[in-house]
């Protein structure tokens, strides 16, 4: 409904052209999102140290994990589009019509716009709201104004509540397998396509509470607090001289 419901300036409804495009841009990228999940999930596992924070139930750098991994791993090479018009750039001349194809993964591997471009740093802060045409997972842009997804939004969402999945409410081992991604295949994805084994539900208690303390770690937690004043209350009894 958020497509046929739609409204232009003339409050006229979209035409079907129109909207089937509409629609296509929505369902492509959750459609893609399982290869950033899949993308994902190998970083977890690359990665053990934000497995293991976010597993705590912490959030903090999760939006960043979920677009690091959309500028590191490459997803799809490059977008095209036509010339609206002639022009030209650097020395290359362009006609009304001409193909042009836009490096995605290049531009995200960029060492003059990401240093270290090739090692996996989350810490970089990096948001899609705010590189308009640097970091482009998707093609650049503003969704508002221009030609940027406007899907890109639930897809980092969606990553997200994958790595909040794949962290906490579930257990799983990883085998042996081969885990490189070749820039040949289109999309992208590890050879073995990141198999993983013996999946299990996590318990309910050993799921983290909002400070990130799962509520069997709480009740070790105050056993031992309470076997510490259990043990201090019986060592004032003995030192406690008897009364005359």
């Amino acid at each position: 409904r958020l497509v046929s419901d739609h409204r232009n300036a003339e409050g006229k409804p979209l035409d079907l052209a129109s909207a089937a495009v509409e629609i296509i841009n929505i369902i492509r990228p959750v459609v893609a999102i399982g290869r950033f999940i899949m993308f994902a999930a190998l970083a977890l596992h690359q990665h053990r140290q934000w497995h293991d924070k976010f597993a705590t139930g912490d959030d903090d750098g999760l939006e960043a994990f979920a677009e690091e991994v959309r500028r590191l791993y490459p997803f799809f090479p490059f977008i095209g589009g036509r010339a609206r018009h002639a022009f030209e750039w650097k020395g290359y001349r362009f006609h009304e019509g001409d193909w042009v194809l836009l490096d995605l993964h290049g531009t995200n591997h960029d060492p003059r716009l990401f240093a270290e471009p090739d090692r996996f740093i989350p810490e970089r802060g990096l948001s899609w709201k705010t590189h308009g045409f640097d970091f482009i997972p998707h093609g650049g842009g503003d969704p508002a104004t221009t030609h940027r997804c406007p899907g890109e939004a639930v897809t980092v969402a969606l990553i997200m509540e994958a790595v909040r999945l794949l962290t906490r409410s579930m257990v799983y081992q990883v085998p042996d397998q081969d885990m490189t991604v070749s820039l040949a295949r289109m999309p992208a994805r590890p050879r073995s396509g990141f198999r993983i084994d013996n999946v299990r539900r996590c318990p309910p208690e050993s799921l983290p509470d909002a400070t990130g303390t799962s509520a069997q770690l709480r009740r070790s937690k105050i056993a031992r607090r309470k076997g510490k004043r259990n043990g201090s209350e019986d060592h004032d009894r003995r030192e406690r001289p008897a009364a005359q």
